[in-house]
Formats: C-alpha cells, structure tokens, sequence
C-alpha cells in the first residue's frame, strides 16, 4: 500500500532526522575501496566506505558505456539514479541502506551516496556491497537494468 501524501511527508521528515544523527555520528574511519565492476551496459565504481559511530556511508559512480552509450548531444538510455543495493558482512550483518544523494551532470555520469547502519561489528574484516540493479523507481519509471555488480573489501 503506497502512503498517503501526510503519510509520505512524516516518512520523509523522520528519515531525515535519522540521516541528520547518523551524519552526526563520529568519524571511525574512510576507506578507500576504488574498485571497478563492469557490465554490457554500466561500469561501476565504488570509491570508498565511511565508518562512523552508528553506521556509515557509501560512494558509488556509475557510468553508462559499451553498446548503450550515445553520441554527445543524445538522450542516455535511461537514468542511473536509482540504484538498488544490498550491504552485507563476513559476520552475517544485514545493512539497512538507503540512497541519500544521487545526481549527474550530464544523465549519462551518476554519483551516488548511500547511507547505512548500524556501524560494522568489531569482529567483522569484510564489507559485501551488490548492486542488483537500476531502477524500477520514481525516477527510472519501468526502467531497469540487472547487475549484479558486487564488490567486497576490507574493514
């Protein structure tokens, strides 16, 4: 069932003021993970993961490229703003994650940030992050493009 207007602005209101105490949170660590994934029709960067006090963040840049790419001046083929991911560790810790920015210069580059939490247990050495696809979404309408693209690293 889809919230109502009300319903979706007090959703709305909340997040944020989660987000804003995650944002708060102290700083554990940054890694760098710079590690690239590629796919027929996206490549995938993920950049590095930010460890604070309650959870975390992560940065991912994705790029459209091979057969779907266009000619400068051409619409892309979709949006890559909507990514969906899992997050997981060598423990068995499942992330809640949520995509807190997504935006492009040129509809064809997208940089993504995603929120997580909690923070990685002390004994957990392995960061899982999947990208199982762009889209379905809001703003991808019935769009999609299935991955996966996985990445893991050290924590």
């Amino acid at each position: 069932m889809k919230p109502g207007a009300g319903d979706q602005a007090q959703l709305d209101a909340d997040t944020g003021r989660h987000l804003a105490l995650l944002e708060r949170g102290t700083l554990h660590r940054i890694i760098p993970v710079c590690v690239v994934a590629l796919g027929d029709r996206v490549q995938i960067e993920l950049h590095s993961a930010e460890i604070r006090a309650d959870g975390g963040y992560v940065l991912l840049r994705a790029v459209e490229m091979g057969l779907a790419a266009r000619a400068t001046g051409e619409e892309p083929f979709m949006t890559l703003a909507e990514p969906h991911l899992t997050i997981g560790d060598d423990v068995g810790t499942r992330y809640g994650a949520a995509l807190v920015t997504a935006d492009t210069t040129d509809g064809r580059v997208w940089r993504h940030r995603f929120a997580f939490e909690p923070s990685p247990p002390t004994n957990a050495h392995r960061m899982r992050v999947e990208i199982e696809s762009f889209g379905p979404g809001d703003i991808a309408g019935h769009d999609e493009i299935t991955g996966p693209w996985v990445f893991e690293f050290n924590i």
